[in-house]
């Protein structure tokens, strides 16, 4: 039987504007000083698209052809356009409905022309997800055939009941991997961030989310380590990733798009191809090395569910 990834995390709507010029050209800085921080852009559109870290590494999944279970709570409005976009791609999606006129989780990003972002994200259904235990949408038989499991991410009470009950209740040759994103800023205290890497194989964070550990909560790549999680992955965008071990540090070279048009959901494209590596049974740099295939793919389209697996990397 065909094992299958379970994903955790957030479902979104993305509004993306995608702005003439340089956001950084607008903050004028005076003798190392921000001098004056009103920034004011004008957009050449804004689009719409299905997207969310949980939803857009599913969508990386299935375009590979793997099973994906994706677990997440959502707002009324899943129903417009999310729902039958999951169904069209047959992502088994596990999802409570939030009562009460709640919408679904949206993130507002402003892209310019060098890829740059600036964002605002606004949780409203998935901060039910600290609410729900995975016991609840997967049985004995789920849990058996389970290969990989990505939390990616909910917030800092969410990742850690889930990635616990996850612990104790999957099979023991399953991999998990912790992705707390911008939630290692906001919703963690170090006791629980500390439960979190205990119950995990990977670490991944981009090089900002990676300092983070270290800056706000005094734990380095080899205190990491040392408390039983195997791998930290950084991803450093055009410049490509670094892997880290207690033994070694492996270099991922980048790959190049044809052309660069908006960088939403590059990082989710990334760990789609690391888990599609992962439970293909291949090394992990080769892993590392399609999810840097399809992070260049994603940044020639539009949002972070666009693109199509349309070469050999």
């Amino acid at each position: 039987m065909k094992k299958k990834v379970l994903v955790v995390g957030s479902i979104v709507y993305d509004e993306i504007f995608k702005v003439n010029g340089r956001i950084r050209n607008e903050i004028i800085v005076k003798n190392g000083q921000i001098e004056n921080l009103n920034l004011m852009l004008t957009a050449q559109n804004k689009k719409r698209f299905p997207g969310g870290t949980a939803g857009n590494i599913a969508y990386g999944l299935a375009l590979n052809g793997e099973q994906v279970v994706l677990i997440s709570c959502v707002g009324y409005d899943f129903d417009f356009e999310y729902k039958k976009h999951l169904e069209k791609l047959k992502i088994d999606y596990r999802t409570v409905k939030v009562k009460n006129r709640v919408t679904c989780a949206t993130y507002y990003g402003i892209s310019d022309q060098n890829q740059e972002q600036i964002g605002i994200f606004q949780p409203n259904a998935t901060s039910y997800l600290q609410k729900i235990k995975l016991s609840d949408f997967l049985n004995d038989q789920d849990f058996q055939q389970i290969k990989v499991g990505i939390f990616s991410p909910g917030n800092g009470r969410s990742l850690t009941r889930h990635l616990q009950e996850f612990d104790q209740l999957c099979n023991s040759q399953a991999v998990t991997i912790f992705d707390p994103g911008q939630e290692l800023s906001i919703s963690f205290n170090k006791q629980n961030l500390k439960k979190c890497l205990k119950c995990s194989d990977i670490v991944i964070g981009n090089e900002i989310e990676i300092k983070q550990f270290k800056n706000l909560y005094d734990l380095t790549i080899k205190d990491i380590l040392n408390l039983g999680v195997k791998w930290v992955i950084e991803t450093q965008a055009e410049k490509g990733a670094w892997i880290y071990n207690q033994k070694q540090k492996i270099k991922v070279k980048p790959r190049k798009p044809k052309k660069l048009v908006e960088a939403t959901g590059a990082g989710d494209a990334f760990r789609a191809g690391l888990i599609k590596g992962i439970i293909s049974n291949w090394n992990l740099q080769k892993a590392a090395e399609y999810g840097a295939f399809l992070g260049a793919l994603n940044v020639e389209t539009m949002g972070g569910q666009n693109y199509k697996i349309y070469k050999e990397p």
